[in-house]
């Protein structure tokens, strides 16, 4: 079934990318605390909601890799923090992973197997419910695009310039505690962060401590929360478009203000997009790939959601002494056909 967003969700979704608690949300949403917290509490599982990070200003690059899955074991090497079959012209393994780039032909090799594509994020470009393709229809309580802006959309963005900062901000380990958990779930509790700080690292890092290093160095690094609804992924299976060619950059970001195009991520002539689409909203994107110079050498590739696996490694294991390492231990995992 189609999502269905109540007027009164709607509300607390468009605050949360720019709110850093709950308090912020029922301020800039009108929602009470209490309805914002039950929120936070009871929809995780119609939506995904992750804070996105400068990772380039700590030299980490998001990464994805689409390889063979012939062999009988899938290798893990560091850095991956997912991976999940898909189908397309053939089956293949997805690979997402965030890795210091002098690591990632390291990373390449050890996968071990052939590789389709590689895709090294220069950029990553999100849904939001701001985003100006998107309107809320209180009436049926969905979200639908708004095609009449698409020219308008696409004559602003190629009329910009792209200037990311990439000027490198020194973190610790805490910092890197905090940045995990706020990749899971963007209003995860720094008293969790505590505890886990406590049993994989040290005992020695205090609430105070931890709070100082969220306000002064973490907050510095952070984008914004994004927000993934999900429709039943049984009638609308996740997509994803592999597309090439001189147009590729502008039109992921172009698409992913569309309802349900939740992420784009974009390398030179080349961009990964992540969307669930209706029917309806599989024309339309088809409809506009085809205005662009774009190929999708792989073609129609469909995510396999009950073989999708998350890793979320160890920040200390990686980050040692100011400084991010390769480690020598590869995980396997037995493919069961």
């Amino acid at each position: 079934m189609v999502l269905k967003i109540s007027p009164k969700t709607w509300k607390i979704l468009e605050a949360i990318p720019f709110s850093q608690n709950a308090y912020e949300i029922a301020e800039k949403s009108g929602v009470s605390y209490n309805s914002v917290l039950w929120f936070l509490n009871n929809y995780r599982k119609n939506y995904i909601i992750s804070s996105d990070f400068n990772f380039w200003k700590i030299g980490l690059v998001p990464l994805v890799v689409l390889t063979s899955m012939e062999n009988i074991t899938i290798k893990i090497p560091p850095y991956t923090i997912g991976l999940c079959e898909v189908s397309g012209l053939k089956k293949m393994i997805l690979y997402r992973a965030l890795i210091p780039e002098k690591f990632i032909k390291k990373y390449i090799k050890d996968l071990d197997t052939d590789v389709y594509a590689v895709i090294k994020g220069k950029d990553i470009a999100r849904w939001l419910p701001n985003s100006k393709l998107t309107a809320y229809i209180k009436e049926s309580e969905t979200i639908e695009p708004i095609t009449s802006k698409i020219y308008e959309v696409y004559n602003e963005l190629i009329s910009q310039k792209t200037n990311i900062d990439r000027e490198k901000e020194k973190i610790d380990i805490i910092d890197l505690y905090i940045i995990r958990d706020k990749m899971i779930f963007s209003f995860a509790k720094l008293s969790q962060t505590l505890k886990r700080i406590h049993m994989y690292f040290s005992n020695n890092v205090t609430k105070q401590l931890l709070s100082y290093h969220y306000n002064k160095h973490v907050k510095r690094l952070w984008k914004y929360n994004y927000i993934i609804p999900l429709h039943d992924t049984l009638e609308y299976p996740l997509r994803l478009y592999y597309l090439k060619g001189k147009d590729a950059e502008v039109l992921g970001k172009l698409v992913v203000n569309l309802p349900y195009v939740f992420t784009s991520l974009i390398d030179k002539d080349k961009v990964m997009v992540l969307a669930q689409p209706t029917p309806r909203m599989e024309y339309l994107l088809y409809d506009i790939f085809t205005m662009f110079d774009v190929k999708k050498p792989l073609g129609d590739i469909l995510i396999s959601m009950n073989k999708y696996s998350k890793f979320f490694s160890d920040p200390s294991k990686l980050f040692i002494e100011n400084e991010w390492r390769y480690p020598d231990i590869i995980r396997e995992i037995k493919i069961i056909r």
